[in-house]
């Protein structure tokens, strides 16, 4: 398929109400998969399509429900995210489905742990990326360290973006290309369970890093230490305690 042809594939679906798109959606999945999606998969990507949650039992065909919905939120050229499970699942749901977003002009990646950034950028431009939730959430938190980095003073994206701008500070572009829609795979768990464990991506800090000489001069004078007069080590709490004569 030429570029040309993808755009007017694209410019067609993008043109069409949410009704007309989902029937473009259902053609695409006959032709590129020789399966009909079911009233159940239809039913669940318009729901998905009206921003709700959508509950549905094993064996009713997530992955088709989850490309059909994509499709009507990537149509517009915004982009959509399919966050899943697990890397795996990523990498196998994207590739099952690339037929499916073909026939509509709309480019499909996936993004795993093992990517670096150039690799992950590009992949991020695609129109549907399938990407775990840990994953996405790490590229935009070091996003914005990276620009914090260009303009320390600042807080939020908006406010790094402007002002980089008005310093006439050349940005570094960002991994991720934004974040429009995206259609969240097993949703009570990544939104409930997974919301109360923080993501922390961490540092060096260049000012309180220690000089590699203090390093090696403790450990000469801990190689000098004797187990029992110098010091006792306490096994429950895993803590070692310096005695009067190890100080």
């Amino acid at each position: 398929m030429t570029e040309a042809e993808a755009d007017g594939l694209r410019a067609n679906l993008a043109a069409v109400d949410v009704d007309e798109a989902l029937a473009l959606a259902w053609l695409a999945v006959r032709d590129a998969l020789g399966l009909e999606a079911h009233v159940e998969q239809t039913a669940g990507a318009a729901a998905m399509s009206g921003r709700c949650v959508v509950e549905m039992a094993t064996g009713e065909g997530k992955t088709i429900t989850a490309a059909l919905g994509a499709l009507l939120f990537a149509r517009r050229g915004r982009g959509c995210h399919v966050i899943t499970v697990n890397d795996y699942l990523a990498q196998r749901d994207a590739e099952w489905m690339r037929g499916v977003y073909e026939r509509c002009g709309l480019r499909v990646a996936s993004v795993t742990g093992a990517m670096d950034a150039p690799q992950r950028r590009e992949a991020y431009s695609a129109d549907v990326v399938y990407v775990t939730h840990k994953e996405v959430v790490a590229d935009f938190l070091r996003d914005r360290l990276t620009l914090k980095a260009c303009v320390p003073d600042c807080r939020g994206v908006t406010g790094l973006l402007l002002t980089g701008v008005a310093s006439g500070c050349r940005l570094p572009a960002p991994v991720l290309r934004g974040l429009a829609a995206a259609i969240v795979d097993e949703a009570d768990s990544v939104l409930i369970d997974d919301a109360v464990t923080p993501l922390i991506l961490s540092a060096p800090d260049a000012e309180r890093t220690l000089p590699a000489g203090l390093w090696q001069q403790a450990k000469v004078v801990a190689d000098g230490l004797e187990a029992g007069p110098d010091y006792a080590t306490e096994a429950r709490s895993r803590r070692v305690r310096l005695t009067e004569a190890g100080r």
